[in-house]
């Protein structure tokens, strides 16, 4: 009994001590503001704002109108609005609820760790996890709680089932409580689904069970997890969304195929090495020129493939007499398998916060293997190792929690971290976006303008931000820098406000030719008739009438275009009459 008492006393001592590791290295983000994602699904969103708005949350995309109505993530949605609610708003009671989660889910891993491991060993995987800088941008941001979620009912599900494992059997009782924690991950984020895949390692590389008959004991837990997986993906099937995928495609992947994907996401595994094993440099974006579409194969490939194919040789090679590393890799594999990107193409290439998950299974593993070195090793040699090994631990848990603490501060606001992301990657084209958008609207359009063209230098497939930047220009009046920006849009899409604000700038050029040429395109495509219908009559009619250049513009009452009055004295104010 008093061995029982000391041991949880110890277990007690270890969680406090790794809660406080994840709430003081997280704590500067208190005193941020809402930032990037948290101002369109939190500031923006009405339903984060009305807590009477869940039938509306449980019936729509995760992302509103006027973006694209993409992905579901109903348990989310309903968490931000109740602590909208508990805070009147303000960003100080989504912080707070960020570092409890993350400091629950510290005290998760440490309790799964302790199912795996010996104390110590469980304490540096927790502390280490605790600490990691790579979690920073899954805890800055309210609409990332997701990810912590996920992690946090990951982690004590899989002890759950461990634990329960080795003492029978979870039960019919059991099965439905893991599925349920399944289904409820899922609808916090895509991710949870992968709870089934991890409790299926857990029972093959760690559970000790040769009996005939153990995959029959135990089909009620694979039955109620494919059950659970089901109805999730069918209840996200109905949500009426703007692509088949639920996603829209990084710029990596625009016209790929599973190949050129694969080839682009090997290129990736040393970054995810990195990240997992040293994240001393951190970046808040890695889309294009960061990370680019692959074109072939090479050098980068083989360097991904060696990495996968060596990771994967030493966990098989170990699987018997250290499986927590085996299942360790085995969790990374898992968690990274929704972002991989291979099958199914998604919104980003790599972002940090989608390590979260993945993070558990690298520090599980990490600990296993310094545990398994200690085990190994004799004598006086192993009294040395375990010292060095515990002095590592201590000065690598204060590394990583300064380094986590000075990243939080730059997540202060939008501006801050895009600032920031400059920084950390200069030849990153959608922090050039990002950052010219903001100081357009916030600082100077000038400084906005020149951003987008240093973007545009970097990256110019994507015709959103060139639509931007000719818009900008277009209100300035200045169309011969926005008529190309135009047409460059058009090659690389038939897009119907392209080619509405192109016609009104062809027309106000004089162009007047080109202007009817451009509506009858615009007509084809089925959008704003009413809109090309009057240019291409106000493109006749001032071809008719020889009308000078800068002195037609776009009637009043009849959309956005030219609607200012100029100070041109020959101004021509043309009638509304539509072609029949």
């Amino acid at each position: 009994m008093l061995r029982h008492r000391i041991r949880g006393t110890r277990n007690l001592a270890a969680g406090l001590l790794v809660a406080c590791a994840a709430a003081g290295s997280s704590a500067n983000t208190l005193s941020n503001y809402f930032a990037q994602d948290d101002i369109p699904l939190v500031v923006e969103d009405w339903r984060a704002q009305h807590l009477d708005q869940v039938k509306a949350i449980l019936t729509q995309a995760y992302w509103p109108a006027p973006y694209s109505r993409l992905l579901y993530r109903p348990f989310t949605s309903i968490l931000i609005s109740l602590e909208w609610k508990m805070g009147g708003g303000a960003p100080f009671s989504f912080k707070v609820v960020q570092v409890a989660l993350y400091a629950a889910s510290a005290i998760a891993v440490l309790i799964l760790a302790l199912e795996l491991l010996p104390f110590w060993g469980a304490l540096a995987a927790a502390l280490f996890f605790a600490v990691h800088p790579v979690h920073v941008e899954a805890v800055a941001l309210a609409v990332n709680q997701a990810e912590v979620i996920v992690g946090l009912i990951s982690a004590l599900a899989v002890a759950w089932y461990i634990a329960r494992r080795r003492e029978g059997l979870p039960g019919w009782s059991g099965a439905v409580g893991l599925g349920l924690a399944t289904f409820v991950a899922a609808h916090f984020k895509e991710t949870g689904l992968m709870l089934f895949g991890l409790l299926l390692a857990a029972e093959v590389l760690v559970i000790k069970d040769t009996a005939p008959g153990r995959w029959r004991l135990t089909r009620p837990v694979w039955l109620v997890q494919l059950l659970a997986v089901v109805l999730a993906v069918a209840i996200r099937s109905l949500i009426p969304m703007e692509t088949t995928s639920g996603t829209f495609k990084a710029e990596a992947f625009y016209q790929s195929t599973a190949l050129s994907r694969l080839e682009t996401m090997l290129v990736v595994v040393p970054e995810w090495l990195r990240l997992h094993l040293w994240p001393a440099t951190l970046q808040a974006d890695y889309s294009p020129r960061v990370i680019d579409q692959a074109t072939s194969w090479g050098g980068a490939q083989w360097l991904g493939l060696a990495i996968v194919i060596m990771i994967l040789l030493l966990a098989f090679r170990l699987r018997s007499r250290a499986p927590v590393i085996a299942f360790g890799v085995a969790w990374v594999a898992i968690g990274l398998f929704p972002v991989s990107n291979v099958l199914i193409p998604t919104g980003i290439t790599m972002a940090e916060r989608t390590l979260f998950l993945s993070s558990i299974g690298a520090m599980l593993a990490v600990a296993a293997f310094g545990t398994e070195a200690i085990r190994t090793t004799a004598g006086r040699r192993k009294v040395v190792l375990q010292g060095v090994m515990g002095t590592g631990v201590i000065v690598i848990a204060a590394l990583g929690a300064s380094r986590s603490a000075s990243r939080h501060r730059i997540w202060r606001s939008s501006l801050s971290m895009w600032s920031q992301t400059l920084v950390d990657a200069p030849d990153s084209y959608r922090a050039w976006v990002a950052f010219g958008t903001l100081v357009y609207r916030l600082e100077s359009p000038e400084r906005g303008i020149d951003a987008y063209r240093v973007a545009l230098q970097l990256y110019d497939k994507s015709e959103g931000p060139i639509l931007q930047l000719a818009e900008w220009y277009r209100q300035r009046s200045d169309c011969p820098e926005a008529i190309p920006l135009y047409r460059q849009v058009l090659t690389l899409r038939d897009f119907a406000p392209a080619m509405a604000s192109v016609t009104g700038c062809l027309v106000w050029e004089g162009d007047y030719r080109g202007a009817k040429e451009m509506a009858l395109r615009g007509l084809k495509t089925g959008y704003y008739s009413t809109v090309f219908h009057l240019w291409f009559r106000t493109a006749l009619e001032a071809e008719r009438a020889h009308a000078p250049m800068h002195t037609v513009r776009f009637p009043k009452g009849y959309g956005y275009l030219f609607d200012k009055p100029t100070p041109n004295a020959g101004v021509i104010q043309w009638g509304g009459r539509l072609l029949p």
